[in-house]
């Protein structure tokens, strides 16, 4: 009885490895050829330049821009601050303690201003993409491609579609821009014109 296991065992085992084996061998079907269906290798290919769209298209050019100007201001506030201290300090009106509160206090500042400025390029980043990938579904529909991917290497300038995404995504940024002034043009509709009229 102790010896009927082991073997069982082992039999057990090199039928598994012979199944294994066999089934390795013999060449896997791609899936739609096991499903009777021909494979049909994509034949149009659209490459995209993402750092040329992220550098040369307008919404990327204007989020720089007000990131910047809303951060060198306040970055600029606080080295007035940090100054005109300074200048405090070197006149002997600041005590050690007000000295170690006040630099305390600025660290902090400067902290919150590093942690909002990569919350908001953040915030950008995923907006740009989320644009890159609209405007890059128009122009593989308008072209009829099959796949478009990010261009690492070498390709040919007529499989680079980068310009034809960065006026696409121009327009839909201007449209939505055109559309943000509209809607603030529009005259907000007072208490009076709104609430319910009372008759006489």
């Amino acid at each position: 009885m102790k010896r009927i296991l082991p073997i069982a065992l082992l039999m057990i085992s090199c039928a598994i490895n012979s199944f294994a084996a066999t089934k390795a061998a013999a060449p896997a079907l791609p899936a739609k050829e096991a499903q009777g269906q021909k494979f049909e290798p994509a034949a149009r290919l659209g490459v995209v330049n993402i750092e040329r769209i992220m550098g040369e298209c307008e919404q990327a050019k204007d989020i720089s821009t007000d990131l910047q100007d809303e951060f060198m201001k306040r970055q600029d506030e606080l080295r007035k601050r940090v100054t005109a201290f300074e200048e405090q300090q070197k006149a002997g009106k600041v005590t050690q303690a007000d000295a170690a509160k006040k630099e305390s206090e600025f660290n902090i500042d400067m902290r919150s201003i590093q942690v909002d400025i990569e919350r908001r390029s953040g915030e950008a980043q995923q907006k740009l993409f989320a644009a890159l990938e609209k405007a890059s579904e128009v122009v593989a529909k308008e072209l009829s491609l099959d796949v478009y991917a990010p261009k690492f290497l070498y390709a040919k300038e007529s499989v680079d579609v980068t310009n034809k995404i960065i006026a696409e995504m121009n327009r839909a940024y201007r449209a939505e821009k055109q559309a943000a002034k509209f809607k603030e043009k529009q005259p907000v509709a007072s208490a009076k014109s709104v609430g319910p009229k009372v008759a006489a």
